[in-house]
């Protein structure tokens, strides 16, 4: 099936329960005081809820049961909802822009970050954050680990540290570290022992026990989006033009930089362009 949003609302996030039974999508235009939280059932393209906010959907995530639902929106708020129920559980007032939510798989924990620089630990039953951790810029990726004990959370900071590790019961965080520019994205390993994150022109990955990274390469072009596999083994890294595929056990890069690459073509082509001039001289007398 397929569902029409409709022109005036785009999907600006989406997320899929673990057994593909229900799936939630946030909608919405940047910069408008509209948008929509969607919740379907795989077998009917017609919602189960479908939930009008007073501001653009800008992240979604879903419990693996697919029981639960949490949302955060250009004005700050988030919104969790049970998908047998068309009104929110309850919602929070953050200061600014809600650019990353998750949930644990069991549903319990909420886990937020907000553009007013903090970073909230929620119960899914109770509106009223566990903790919240200033970490003195804006927060643009949060994720919590399969067995729901440990979130990895990244922040825009380019002079300070922007990359934490929490144990869910515990505000002060395990470790943390600098990604050079900040942190875009973050994912967790499905056993939680690996952990991968980019910056805008770098990919990192570390385990978890450990804030020295295993390795990182640099991009030469912005890096937008992230994934880790089930087991750890492999990063995928997404830029402007490039896509990554690395192992966990990598050593060199995977490619040359492009840089490198124009040098190389370019002395080549000089090379060229000299041995036919000295040719035709050679001819000539």
């Amino acid at each position: 099936w397929f569902y029409n949003t409709s022109e005036s609302l785009n999907p600006f996030s989406l997320a899929i329960s673990s057994d593909g039974q229900f799936v939630a999508a946030g909608l919405g235009l940047y910069g408008e005081d509209s948008g929509r939280v969607c919740i379907f059932n795989r077998t009917n393209s017609s919602p189960l809820l479908d939930y009008s906010t007073n501001s653009t959907i800008f992240s979604i995530a879903i419990s693996s049961d697919g029981r639960y639902v949490v949302a955060g929106a250009q004005d700050g708020k988030i919104y969790i909802f049970e998908t047998n129920n068309t009104l929110p559980i309850w919602f929070y007032q953050t200061g600014h822009e809600v650019w990353s939510v998750a949930i644990s798989s069991n549903g319990e924990r909420v886990a937020v970050g907000s553009f007013d620089n903090n970073i909230y630990l929620f119960n899914s039953s109770s509106g009223v954050p566990l903790w919240i951790y200033d970490t003195e810029d804006n927060v643009y990726s949060v994720k919590i680990s399969s067995d729901d004990q440990y979130i990895i959370a990244g922040s825009d900071s380019d002079d300070g540290k922007n990359l934490f590790l929490f144990n869910y019961n515990n505000p002060i965080p395990i470790w943390t570290y600098n990604i050079e520019y900040g942190v875009l994205n973050v994912d967790f390993s499905s056993n939680g022992e690996y952990i991968a994150v980019n910056g805008w022109y770098c990919v990192y990955l570390f385990k978890k026990g450990s804030d020295k990274p295993l390795w990182s390469i640099n991009s030469d072009w912005t890096i937008y989006s992230l994934a880790i596999s089930s087991n750890g083994q492999y990063v995928l890294a997404g830029s402007f033009s490039d896509a990554f595929l690395i192992p966990y056990n990598y050593v060199h890069s995977p490619r040359f930089d492009l840089g490198i690459i124009t040098i190389i073509l370019n002395c080549i082509y000089g090379m060229i362009i000299l041995s036919i001039l000295h040719y035709i001289n050679k001819k000539k007398g």
